[in-house]
């Protein structure tokens, strides 16, 4: 987490690189958990960017497109 002062406005910058949602464990939702723990830790007046690889996964793993 990043935090830059400016002279009009204060800028919050949280880097995240997630966990995939194909795990089976508890991994993706404890991230999120605490990614919403940090982010609700920034103060409200402050402009807040959270970037980064969100690692989603749409659909299944099937080869139903291979030749």
């Amino acid at each position: 987490m990043t935090h830059l002062k400016g002279s009009r406005l204060n800028l919050t910058i949280i880097q995240v690189h997630a966990p995939d949602s194909s795990r089976d464990d508890d991994e993706p939702e404890n991230f999120y958990l605490q990614l919403q723990c940090l982010v609700d830790s920034v103060p409200k007046t402050n402009l807040t960017f959270v970037i980064g690889d969100f690692n989603a996964i749409a659909g299944d793993d099937s080869s139903d497109n291979e030749p």
